[in-house]
């Protein structure tokens, strides 16, 4: 049914709309949960370098295991490796990046203070991170969303993208009355 819809409302007037340039890009995420797999990171970073045709990266967040993403050293680490990045990437947090610091054992075992270091140190200002430029609309810009940096939007070719940040682990609810607040 949508397929005729669109098929009908591309024809209206008699004319098909002008096609978009074609462009690929790449998503990744849920990459080096243990240091020994660090080099594995490190080897699809550079492949993604290599790729000249690739428009932006996205990556949709764990950046490691939470014993590990939970640490200012990996977030370093990582927000490194995204700004050397040959082309704009665009990063959304995931559930062992914050919500999931709470786990017995694992350093910085406060949540919300993670997603609030995630968001001061990942999503500053309007550009995709790497060293290509890709303008971001960020859904703080609206003064009632300020703190919800990282949910962001961004056009090419036609196409409309977004990061949408609602991660597992039941997006840091049941825990504290705080987290149910987030």
């Amino acid at each position: 049914m949508i397929a005729i819809l669109l098929t009908s409302c591309a024809s209206i007037g008699g004319q098909a709309p002008p096609r978009a340039p074609a462009f690929t890009f790449a998503v990744i995420g849920d990459l080096g949960y243990l240091p020994e797999e660090e080099p594995g990171v490190d080897n699809v970073m550079a492949d993604l370098n290599r790729a000249a045709d690739l428009a932006f990266v996205v990556h949709v967040g764990d950046l490691s295991s939470p014993r590990y993403s939970c640490t200012n050293e990996m977030l370093a680490r990582r927000l490194a490796q995204f700004r050397a990045s040959v082309h704009p990437l665009v990063f959304t947090p995931g559930d062992n990046d914050w919500t999931d610091c709470h786990e017995p054992g694992v350093p910085g075992a406060d949540p919300l203070e993670r997603l609030t270091n995630l968001r001061a140190t990942f999503f500053t200002g309007g550009q995709a991170l790497g060293r290509r430029a890709l303008a971001l609309t960020r859904q703080s810009d609206d003064p009632a969303f300020a703190r919800y940096r990282e949910n962001a939007r961004w056009d090419l070719g036609g196409v409309t993208f977004l990061t949408l940040h609602v991660p597992g682990s039941n997006n840091g609810l049941g825990r504290t009355p705080q987290g149910d607040a987030e």
